[in-house]
């Protein structure tokens, strides 16, 4: 294994591509209206459009741990930040739909493959220092969304071009990222152990099902807290969107915390914790007709999230069999699904029930984490898994 001297010292490689992969993401959302009028594509078709960067996301995670396998999580590091900025700079050279969602195709297979290189490369500066980290990287992801969207408004405000902004963006991201020739990442992240995870276990199908519904929840506030506040707490069409911003607040600093928690409470313990805030926080929704308290909900249910989703990449690194970047794959594959299904689920659902019922959806699924919490190890997620926790639900 070979060694960088920047591995000893803060892990800002580490964040840079947390924060170029939501930076990204967060400046094409951003930019979606002007795509949508420039193709005039109806609300179907588009819809099913925008399906394609997290469905190739998901599509990349398998291909991706064999490729950290076959070469290495440097080498795949290197190339999916390369891929990641190259596909977005030509997203807007696209005059033909058929191209824009070829090259969409393309720039979300490369998201999702610096999505799982540098979750794994996260976890491999954890188990090389024994210095927690990967809270704060999902913080730093969280943090680059709201750059990214916000440097797209910037843009939006000046009349610059789609074609200047992504470029320009797309520039400055590869001159920062020059930094990642210089790093050398272990290759295999974690410290081969009897006492590490082994097999595809029940604990592994546990993370991935904690997974989906965490992530099915971010997916939830982000389309349907707008609406929520609209139509159930007679919001402003200004003020629709606190509810999302006091989500990714909380959520942000949260993560950024989350290192605090991860060496003085067991996994178990910071499950627990969050999944209480999170259902906490749907419940009071449900409860309130009021936008300040709605949106004080969204703020609780974002802070209780925060660490979570952390938490379960941490605990996919300790893995040897399967690999720690196939247990990531994974984690982001049931993950990515939570995103894709859990609207729909609420959409269908709110038909049904009406919005403020189907808000509930996400209180049972939560319900369920803590059903199974005692199947959550003991242990700090900091600590190195011991043998009597590797048969979790098996």
């Amino acid at each position: 294994m070979q060694t960088g001297k920047h591995q000893t010292e803060r892990p800002f490689y580490v964040w840079l591509a947390f924060l170029t992969n939501s930076i990204l993401i967060g400046a094409w959302s951003s930019r979606i209206p002007e795509f949508k009028t420039y193709f005039q594509t109806e609300h179907g078709i588009w819809g099913i459009v925008l399906l394609t960067i997290p469905l190739f996301s998901l599509v990349a995670s398998f291909p991706t741990s064999r490729f950290i396998h076959r070469f290495s999580l440097t080498t795949t590091l290197r190339v999916a930040t390369l891929l990641s900025l190259g596909t977005f700079a030509l997203i807007p050279y696209t005059e033909q739909l058929e191209l824009f969602v070829g090259v969409l195709v393309l720039y979300g297979f490369a998201s999702g493959m610096l999505n799982l290189a540098m979750n794994a490369a996260a976890g491999a500066y954890e188990h090389q220092t024994g210095s927690p980290i990967m809270a704060a990287s999902h913080g730093m992801y969280s943090f680059g969304g709201m750059l990214g969207a916000g440097l797209g408004v910037v843009a939006g405000s000046l009349f610059w071009s789609r074609t200047f902004f992504f470029g320009i963006l797309a520039i400055a991201l590869l001159l920062l990222n020059l930094y990642l020739f210089t790093v050398q990442i272990p290759d295999n992240p974690v410290r081969t152990s009897s006492s590490s995870p082994k097999g595809i276990s029940g604990y592994l199908l546990l993370l991935a099902v904690t997974s989906f519904i965490y992530m099915a929840i971010e997916g939830i506030i982000l389309n349907w807290s707008a609406l929520f506040l609209k139509s159930e707490a007679t919001t402003s069409s200004g003020l629709v969107s606190l509810g999302f911003l006091a989500f990714s607040a909380t959520m942000t600093l949260g993560r950024w915390s989350g290192n605090h928690f991860f060496t003085r409470l067991s996994v178990q313990q910071v499950m627990v914790g969050g999944s209480t805030l999170v259902m906490g926080g749907f419940l009071w929704l449900w409860l309130v007709y009021q936008y300040i308290p709605a949106i004080l909900a969204f703020a609780l249910i974002g802070l209780g999230a925060s660490a979570l989703v952390p938490l379960l990449f941490s605990e996919a690194t300790k893995f040897v069999q399967p690999a720690p970047e196939t247990a990531i794959a994974v984690i982001l594959t049931a993950g990515i699904s939570g995103i894709m299904m859990g609207s729909p689920i609420i959409g269908f659902a709110s038909e049904i029930v009406g919005l403020r019922n189907a808000m509930l959806i996400p209180f049972f699924m939560c319900g369920l984490i803590l059903l199974l919490h005692h199947h959550f190890p003991d242990y700090n997620s900091s600590s190195q898994v011991t043998d009597k926790h590797t048969n979790h639900l098996t």
